[in-house]
């Protein structure tokens, strides 16, 4: 094992993915063999080095997720979709493969989704009332203006589910003849 701590010392990457991609996989193949360690996870503990902290990707559990969810709610962290893509993405990653998305895996961990979450839930009409808002304001809505001044509702429209572009979600709104005078 004095092999694997003169390549911690010298900042190679242990992680058993890079390990196997690397030109010490030889030693890696014996570490992980049932009459040596069994798994590199134990050949690094004999080395003196704790796995949990060379490990690029962590093992979670449900309950370790939800654990995890409701440590960084006590904590007073953003729990929002958004924070935690930037933030926690394997925690959040793991969270939808195993919750179906994170909004559930949060509500599982006995936190109210609705109060953390920060995107909208755009309906059509929220849409059409955005549009009708922004042409009151004197905003041109233009798809180059609406996305600088409004780039959710510009998002929102687009999408598939409720008008598909731009163009079609402003003629709904405000008509194609006060359509043509606004593009």
């Amino acid at each position: 094992m004095a092999k694997v701590q003169e390549l911690y010392q010298q900042g190679v990457d242990l992680s058993f993915r890079s390990m196997m991609l690397s030109s010490y996989n030889s030693m890696v193949y014996a570490a992980i063999r049932p009459n040596h360690f069994g798994s590199w996870k134990e050949a690094l503990t004999a080395a003196g080095l704790a796995p949990e902290e060379i490990y690029r990707y962590r093992s979670w559990d449900e309950d370790g997720i939800l654990d995890e969810i409701r440590r960084l709610k006590n904590m007073g962290a953003d729990l929002s979709s958004k924070t935690m893509d930037e933030t926690a993405n394997p925690l959040i990653a793991t969270a939808r493969r195993r919750f179906g998305n994170w909004g559930a895996a949060v509500e599982k961990a006995g936190i109210d989704y609705a109060a953390v979450r920060r995107r909208r839930r755009w309906t059509k009409q929220m849409i059409l009332e955005g549009i009708t808002d922004l042409k009151k304001r004197g905003i041109r809505l233009q798809s180059g203006d609406v996305r600088r001044e409004a780039p959710a509702l510009f998002a929102a429209a687009c999408k598939p589910r409720f008008f598909g572009s731009w163009s079609k979600a402003l003629t709904e709104a405000v008509g194609p003849k006060e359509k043509a005078v606004q593009s």
